[in-house]
């Protein structure tokens, strides 16, 4: 019996890791693909008035996807979709949501569409009394069809995760990038600046179709199932209404962060969001991987109630969070000027814009433990249907955010010595705009606010979060790690040009590998358990073997 036991949980193991390193590599290729897209906009436009123009048309279709498109989560779909053993009911519920949502937001944006400039002139006067005031109402305005687009996809989703079919869901951010890129190389040069918005809706389009194929197999989306079933459509978003908030607050904080950024200066909003951009990669990779592997489980193991499994699964991927991120700190902080320079150092984007990215950017990774814990956390109280504790936790933090960049702009304009001592600190001495600084400063502070107290209130809940030795032997190896870049680099400068791209990129992969080698030595000394772990899956080829639905038998 004991050893049937320690079988199925180690299958349990295997599959979210499994699962977690399929959706890693899938979240690697997209985050890959943005990466090139942010380079294409950044040689293309630089960190300035268009590219800020660019991001800023984004806000207001991003609240209303958050506020209005998520009002049918995942997270709460999938429980029910699990619930259901009748398939009909699942084709039902997915036809009615698809037209109650499409309804409610074709309506919201025709409501909102005129009053796009009077939003934009409140908070962004800067940009609006510049250049492309005019272009600004216009691209927010076409980019009103993005919520509605990715929001269907988002319903879609949940089919195909229900189902096992990870790579559908983990392909359509893939497309969403190529219709981006698409935007600045072919539709830009005949459409102009509002070619840029064209890419965007196209990408969108392209995220939510690529899963109909599999659901028009499968029975879904006939028009017997386009029906409004308004008393299941009322109890979803009864439920999904304080999970909606949350989200919806921390980026209505951010456009309050945005807002704050466009006064500062010409391409503060740039050099924010393509920061930004950056730090999400790590935390798509390893929080959102860890996240969405773990919550068909954990959804699956509170309905059964066995929630010692609930626990050790949680606790397991907390102890391989911190495992991935606290290396990937080291890198991006040692490493953050060449990734900076790699990355987006192209034609229009300059040095000084790239050394304003890169302190914005050392900020802003300095979270990533706390931002994929936090992932983790808010999921599992989904799993077990409470929507309440994320919702205040969010909504708290959300407010301390805007707070905090208020406080902290008002500090570093009346304290010039704070502005010295970071900006000496980051590199980025005699540059302009450093006082940007404020915004990823405010994000970092909540952040991890955020954290502690979702950490709080689950071990509160439901015991405390066993990580064993992880921590310390992550701290020290990441130490380790960052030391040896940091020198190999210093060595280096001795034997390669940092003057051509090539020589970068060979200074920073030498580097690189230098520091692998000693934090997998510093593990191997300290005989880590989650480095044992992880080379025990990638040895078991997960790239063959089923998603963690199938193998527990979980189908539509």
């Amino acid at each position: 019996m004991i050893e049937r036991i320690v079988k199925l949980l180690a299958r349990e193991i295997r599959g979210l890791h499994q699962t977690a390193y399929l959706l890693a590599l899938f979240a690697l290729l997209s985050s890959f693909l943005a990466l090139v897209r942010d380079r294409i906009l950044a040689g293309e436009f630089g960190a300035g008035e268009i590219l800020d123009i660019y991001y800023t048309a984004f806000r207001i279709p991003d609240i209303l996807f958050f506020t209005i498109a998520l009002m049918v989560s995942v997270f709460v779909l999938i429980p029910l979709l699990n619930s259901y053993k009748d398939q009909n009911k699942s084709k039902e519920l997915i036809g009615s949501i698809i037209m109650a949502f499409a309804l409610i937001l074709i309506g919201i944006d025709l409501v909102l569409f005129p009053f796009i400039p009077v939003i934009l002139n409140k908070f962004f006067p800067a940009l609006m009394n510049g250049e492309y005031g005019y272009e600004l109402v216009w691209m927010s305005r076409i980019m009103l069809l993005q919520p509605l687009f990715l929001g269907i996809s988002n319903i879609l989703s949940a089919v195909t995760q229900t189902a096992g079919r990870y790579i559908l869901y983990a392909t359509a951010p893939l497309l969403y990038n190529i219709g981006i890129i698409s935007g600045v190389l072919l539709f830009y040069p005949i459409f102009g600046i509002y070619g840029l918005a064209l890419g965007v809706i196209m990408g969108a389009l392209a995220h939510m179709s690529i899963q109909i194929p599999f659901l028009r197999a499968n029975g879904f989306l006939t028009l017997d199932t386009f029906k409004i079933r308004i008393g299941e459509t009322l109890k979803i978003i009864k439920i999904s209404l304080p999970r909606t908030l949350g989200m919806s607050a921390s980026h209505i904080a951010f456009f309050f962060l945005y807002s704050v950024a466009s006064g500062i200066t010409t391409g503060a909003v740039s050099v924010i969001q393509l920061a930004n951009n950056l730090q999400a990669a790590p935390v798509n990779i390893i929080g959102s991987s860890y996240s969405v592997a773990a919550f068909p489980t954990l959804s699956r193991l509170f309905a059964q109630q066995k929630m010692d499994k609930f626990k050790e699964h949680i606790s397991l991927a907390i102890r391989h969070i911190i495992f991935w991120s606290m290396p990937l700190i080291a890198v991006v902080v040692v490493l953050r000027a060449h990734i900076v320079r790699l990355v987006l150092g192209s034609g229009a984007f300059d040095w000084t814009d790239t050394r304003l990215t890169a302190a914005v950017l050392a900020i802003f990774i300095i979270t990533l433990t706390f931002q994929s814990i936090s992932l983790l956390l808010v999921r599992a109280f989904y799993a077990i249907g409470n929507t309440f504790i994320p919702f205040i936790i969010n909504v708290s933090i959300a407010i301390f955010m805007i707070i905090f960049a208020y406080v902290f702009l008002h500090y570093i304009n009346h304290h010039i010595f704070l502005q010295t001592v970071l900006a000496y600190i980051l590199r980025i001495n005699n540059v302009d705009g450093a006082n940007i600084l404020v915004i990823p400063l405010a994000f970092a502070s909540a952040s991890i606010i955020n954290a502690f107290l979702l950490t709080v209130v689950f071990s509160l809940k439901f015991g405390k979060i066993k990580v064993g030795r992880v921590l310390s032997d992550s701290i020290v190896s990441a130490f380790a790690f960052a030391l040896t870049i940091y020198f190999s680099l210093h060595i280096l400068d001795n034997y390669v040009s940092i003057n051509t791209t090539f020589g970068l990129l060979i200074q920073a992969s030498i580097s690189l590998i230098v520091g692998a080698l000693v934090w997998s030595f510093v593990l191997v000394l300290f005989k880590s358990k989650e480095f044992v772990e992880i080379i025990s899956t990638l040895s078991s080829k997960f790239w063959k073997r089923k998603a963690i639905s199938d193998i527990d038998n979980t189908t539509i």
